[in-house]
């Protein structure tokens, strides 16, 4: 009763060839009302049409691009006692053969679709609420934080561009018998620049 696993495993057949899809998890009960877990799992991404195929006055296609690939390892914790609940959970990344629009000054100042090697992401999410069967019916609070290494010597146009931080409080009312009002205030610092050119 204090312990669950969970596992399941694919395969990917594609033009680019075979690729292995996987995902373990398990959890631990160690008191009431609080559960911790760990868990990691592999994916994968085709390139898309654009990514392939697309070029413009500005931008070079790149036909020799390969699927790619993420392993990710969580830890997750949640509580509950009573009307209250929290939650963390954590995770890192590690991406490898990354797709993105590179900028090329020795392609006459064009972006080329290529693929750097690896990009790490650590992330993190904190969140907390109380319920209660009244008029003022949820309140809950959360944060969350995005961390990816960064590659310094080039410029790419999506890849450093993410939700650093994000804050949100939310307030819910249940009034008459089938409704609710739903209030949500959230605060966002995203990553990256513009990158200014003719």
């Amino acid at each position: 009763r204090r312990f669950d696993a969970a596992a399941s495993a694919g395969v990917s057949l594609t033009p680019y060839g075979t690729s292995a899809l996987w995902n373990v998890s398990g959890g631990w009960r160690p008191a009431a009302g609080l559960h911790l877990a760990v868990g990691a799992s592999q994916s994968m991404r085709l390139p898309t049409f654009t990514d392939l195929y697309y070029s413009s006055p500005a931008q070079i296609n790149n036909l020799d691009l390969i699927p790619e690939k993420a392993v990710t390892y969580r830890i997750e914790a949640d509580y509950v006692k009573g009307r209250w609940n929290a939650s963390l959970r954590t995770y890192y990344r590690a991406g490898r053969d990354i797709i993105d629009w590179v900028w090329r000054e020795d392609m006459d100042g064009k972006w080329h679709s290529e693929q750097e090697s690896k990009l790490d992401t650590y992330g993190l999410e904190v969140s907390g609420g109380y319920t209660t069967t009244g008029f003022l019916h949820r309140i809950s609070v959360s944060y969350g934080y995005i961390h990816t290494s960064k590659v310094d010597r080039v410029i790419t146009s999506s890849a450093l561009d993410y939700m650093k931080h994000k804050a949100a409080a939310t307030v819910e009312f249940r009034f008459l018998r089938n409704c609710s009002l739903t209030l949500t205030g959230a605060v966002y610092d995203r990553n990256g620049s513009y990158t200014y050119y003719l």
